[in-house]
């Protein structure tokens, strides 16, 4: 397996994975650009010149959590694409460009069309001469799927440097191992569960640790917002179809129960159809979720890591799928644990809705990745040189 097809493994062995990369390809991709790479690399340069850090990140981070890791540790994250660039440059994180080749990559795997691969080995090998200047102890993942972010754990094992997988959403042990290809050799989990699945998968136990959810929902502002709707509906990239008969006929009976109503769409979703039938009661999916979740009473949905967030803030929540459908057992028992009560779509109502508001407020409580994550760099948990890249360094 050569390069390029070690990046773009996943995708062709995994539909869904394929599937994920297509709908978050740039619109407005125009390839490989050899100068802007080589510009931005110069800055790389610049930048690793201030001090060595902690810690390298590649991939989902939420706001609320740089601002943290800010507090508890020296970290550098690599930005893959030039709308994680811009967000980088906004929240004024420190990170690590790399041009364009997030866009590029997931534009090659989706459409099956081939890659320069001497390109493709200068960049590795300037990604690993950046990766031993940071020094870092670790290098935290939140997808393995994603062809850019593994040629930079790619680049990361080459220097030496352990890459620890931290899931960014919902997703079985089973779902990362399978896409995995020996380039993480760490596993970082939500919940207890979790770390159950990776051991019943193979894993070893001293390569498993639970660190509470990456995804932060308590919006930055501290303060508290008011509640501005009674029923927060949460879309889904793959299933918003489904819910629209069930929308259709909701929207009438909260109208006539005086309930707001309001729809987060998900941010691959196309929120056409929906917003056509609540008009002004679509949400805006790029304002943080936990805006939307502190403004609301109860929060509706499937699949989704919102419900979880929703049940870090207190919230009461209402899953609206079948529960004994989901496979993975550690997302079964997770949604089941944290939605206040569960039905079909077809079956929801707004009686259910009423019922709910009157149960007792129950927060889900988690581990904060900000303390847990300082806590194994400082222990020596992330060993050096944790095995070649192979596809057996996790067992």
């Amino acid at each position: 397996m050569d390069l390029y097809e070690l990046l773009v493994a996943p995708n062709l062995r995994h539909p869904d994975s394929l599937t994920r990369l297509q709908q978050g390809a740039s619109q407005n991709s125009s390839g490989w650009r050899a100068r802007a790479l080589k510009a931005e690399y110069v800055t790389c340069l610049h930048l690793m010149k201030r001090s060595r850090a902690d810690l390298l990140w590649a991939g989902f981070l939420p706001l609320e959590l740089q601002h943290r890791f800010d507090k508890s540790m020296s970290w550098r994250r690599i930005a893959l694409g030039g709308q994680d660039r811009a967000r980088a440059w906004r929240s004024l994180s420190p990170y690590l460009p790399v041009s364009g080749i997030s866009a590029a990559l997931r534009r090659a795997a989706s459409t099956r069309t081939t890659f320069p691969r001497d390109k493709l080995q200068l960049l590795l090998d300037e990604l690993t001469g950046l990766v031993q200047r940071v020094n870092p102890s670790a290098l935290i993942i939140t997808a393995n799927y994603d062809p850019a972010i593994r040629l930079v754990a790619l680049a990361a094992r080459q220097a030496g440097v352990p890459v620890a997988l931290y899931p960014h959403g919902l997703s079985s042990p089973n779902f990362w191992l399978e896409r995995n290809d020996g380039l993480a050799s760490h596993f970082l989990c939500w919940t207890e569960e979790e770390r159950l699945g990776y051991i019943a998968a193979g894993v070893r136990d001293m390569r498993v640790r639970v660190v509470g959810p990456l995804r932060s929902p308590r919006s930055w502002n501290a303060d508290r917002r008011p509640v501005d709707f009674d029923l927060l509906w949460l879309g889904h990239r793959f299933r918003a179809q489904q819910y629209i008969p069930t929308l259709d006929r909701i929207r009438h009976e909260a109208e006539d129960a005086g309930f707001r109503l309001a729809y987060r769409p998900h941010p691959l979703e196309d929120p056409t159809d929906v917003g056509s039938l609540l008009p002004g009661a679509l949400l805006n999916p790029r304002v943080g979720i936990g805006e939307h979740l502190e403004s609301a009473k109860v929060v509706v949905g499937g699949v989704t890591t919102g419900l979880i967030e929703a049940a870090m803030l207190g919230r009461r929540t209402i899953f609206i799928e079948d529960l004994d459908a989901i496979e993975a057992p550690e997302v079964r028992s997770h949604l089941r644990r944290v939605s206040t009560i569960a039905t079909l779509s077809n079956d929801f109502s707004i009686e259910q809705v009423r019922l709910v508001m009157s149960a007792a407020i129950t927060s889900e409580s988690f581990l904060s990745p900000e303390q847990e994550i300082p806590k194994l760099i400082n222990s020596g948990w992330f060993r050096r040189g944790d095995g070649a890249v192979t596809s057996e360094s996790y067992r």
